[in-house]
Parts: structure tokens; C-alpha cells; sequence
């Protein structure tokens, strides 16, 4: 089976995470095998690449996955057991990326939910209340130019006594 080592810098929270080719080899599992948690026994000699090493991150072409590398037990100079655990956000980031939801949160503030109460963002307990009077000339075009977009409206119309 054919591995695919990297090198990884990217924090694990990191969907689709920044990585540099380390080696590609050949590798066989021992038995049995987790698809999750594989132990692959990898023939030194026989590494190819740029960096010429393990690395930190690898995939696995046969299952479709990414791993990180926990542990590397070197068994002889030409024979490594490569201990991994998977790593599903980026195994499976094209699918998160086209998904659809609400973010509740969020690392850049202006792109926050601020219409979902989670204790994480302050919201005001107290209601502001401003009445604007419109003349009876003009037309409710300054009325929505005064408003903002945060917050509830109550619109009442009334016509004066006759």
C-alpha cells in the first residue's frame, strides 16, 4: 500500500491544514487492521522524496485518509512501525466545506452570529426605545435610513383627531 509522509504545521482544529511532502513509500499493515488507528511497517530504503523522512502526517491512498503520526518505532536501520491516528477534518474536508449550517462560532468577530443567544456574545437586557415622529409630508424613505439592522421594530400609524 502507498504512503504519502508530510509534514504538517497546521493546528489541529485546522480544517484544511498546510503541508509539505516529506517521502512517499510502501508500507504494509499489521494485522489486524483499525482503519482509524493503522499500524503500517515501512521499509526505509525505499523512501522517496524531497525531505527523504516520515514527517509528522500522512495518507493513506488505499483507505482515502489522512493520519497523524503519533509514534515511529524504529525496528532495524532499514525497518520502521509507523503508529497513526486519523484525522477526520481533513479526511473529510471537501464535505464540511460544501455543508451548510449555523457557525456558532467563529475566530473573526465581524462574521459573528449576533442574532443566536449562546452567553458568548453580550447582548443588551435592557430595551432601547426611540420614537421617531414623521411629518406628514414626508415619506417613510427617512424613517428606514435612520433604522439599524440588530434590532426589533414596532411601527404604529396614526392619524391625528379629527
Amino acid at each position: 500500500m502507498t504512503l504519502f509522509t508530510y509534514v504538517n504545521q497546521s493546528p489541529t482544529n485546522y480544517v484544511h491544514k498546510a503541508l509539505t511532502q516529506a517521502a512517499q513509500c510502501d508500507g504494509v499493515l499489521r494485522e489486524p487492521c483499525d482503519i482509524l488507528n493503522p499500524v503500517v511497517e515501512v521499509d526505509l530504503t525505499a523512501l522517496s522524496g524531497s525531505v527523504n523522512s516520515i514527517g509528522n502526517y500522512a495518507y493513506i491512498q488505499k483507505f482515502g485518509r489522512y493520519y497523524y503520526v503519533n509514534n515511529i518505532e524504529y525496528q532495524t536501520n532499514t525497518l520502521a512501525v509507523v503508529y497513526m491516528h486519523v484525522d477526520v477534518l481533513m479526511s473529510h474536508w471537501t464535505k464540511i466545506q460544501t455543508s451548510v449550517g449555523v457557525a456558532n462560532r467563529t475566530a473573526d468577530p465581524t462574521k459573528a452570529q449576533t442574532k443566536i443567544e449562546d452567553g458568548m456574545i453580550p447582548f443588551s437586557s435592557v430595551p432601547k426605545y426611540v420614537c421617531y415622529t414623521i411629518p406628514s409630508n414626508s415619506q417613510m424613505q427617512f424613517v428606514t435610513s435612520t433604522l439599524e439592522d440588530n434590532f426589533s421594530y414596532i411601527v404604529t400609524v396614526a392619524s391625528p383627531a379629527s
